[in-house]
């Protein structure tokens, strides 16, 4: 996802910036695991031994339901960078 963010924009910072909001969103801010985050300002403890809904140790990133939405983000990002990359070129041919 982030790799697509920094080849369809052309820059790093892009990508680095979603990265950082993501982890401070979900680790900082808004924790979901099976086990309790005393750091994080809000705490839904999944009660469930399910590896894939929990995604284990790692945290809720890296269990099915980050997955899905790691692919429609993906999605998303192709379409409009489709939609950008028609845009340049109606652009280099008006000129």
């Amino acid at each position: 996802m982030f790799s697509l963010i920094t080849y369809l924009y052309n820059n790093v910072w892009n990508a680095i910036v979603i990265h950082i909001l993501w982890n401070l969103f979900f680790s900082g801010f808004f924790w979901i695991s099976p086990l309790e985050n005393d750091a994080a300002l809000i705490n839904y403890i999944i009660d469930s031994k399910n590896v894939l809904i929990t995604g284990s140790r790692f945290g809720i990133g890296s269990g099915l339901p980050a997955i899905m939405v790691y692919t429609v983000v993906i999605i998303m990002l192709l379409f409009l960078g489709r939609n950008q990359k028609a845009d340049r070129k109606d652009v280099n041919h008006i000129g």
